[in-house]
């Protein structure tokens, strides 16, 4: 059975994510390049965010928070009324690096492989770009600040199967994106 602190404790680190996220000020990727200079790699990276981070962890696991249909749309850059909703936490080595969320069409759960990644407990990154055809576009990158340090956050349209899924990932203190040097 959990442990009560442990999940008091759980509701409220997702809070702050949640309240984190919607702070963000998204920008054109274009118009921060200035001021990231060693994270811009990380935010541009076309490729899977999971497969990076897999290499400077011993185990990259996820977990999920939420995974429903919704009508809110905050901070997705689409118009979808109802959509399904994926609320992640990616964890290298067990330290939180990265709070996610995937709003996908609810039409496009009718495609069997969507369906599966949508409800599975896999990082989406690592199934999506080992199996299917994607293309990533529309990319902002963001940044927020959490007790003077800015964290930086980016948000893309994955395009499988044409169909949309939007994915915004932001990068929290622990993430290996503020720990390397430039061309890590």
């Amino acid at each position: 059975m959990p442990d009560f602190v442990q999940m008091f404790d759980m509701t409220n680190w997702l809070n702050d994510y949640r309240a984190l996220y919607q702070d963000i000020q998204w920008q054109s990727q274009f118009s921060v390049m200035e001021h990231c200079e060693g994270e811009i790699a990380w935010l541009q990276d076309s490729t899977s965010l999971s497969k990076k981070l897999e290499t400077y962890c011993s185990q990259l696991s996820v977990d999920v928070l939420s995974n429903q249909l919704t009508t809110q749309d905050e901070n997705c850059s689409s118009s979808m009324s109802s959509h399904w909703l994926r609320e992640v936490l990616l964890l290298g080595d067990n330290s939180h690096w990265v709070y996610a969320q995937s709003h996908v069409e609810q039409q496009a759960l009718e495609q069997p492989v969507i369906r599966q990644l949508m409800h599975d407990d896999k990082p989406l990154g690592l199934a999506l770009f080992s199996t299917q055809q994607v293309k990533r576009d529309q990319l902002q990158i963001g940044q927020v600040t959490l007790d003077s340090q800015r964290l930086w956050a980016r948000r893309s349209r994955l395009l499988v199967k044409d169909h949309s899924i939007w994915v915004s990932e932001l990068f929290l203190p622990n993430a290996p994106i503020y720990h390397l040097q430039p061309g890590s």
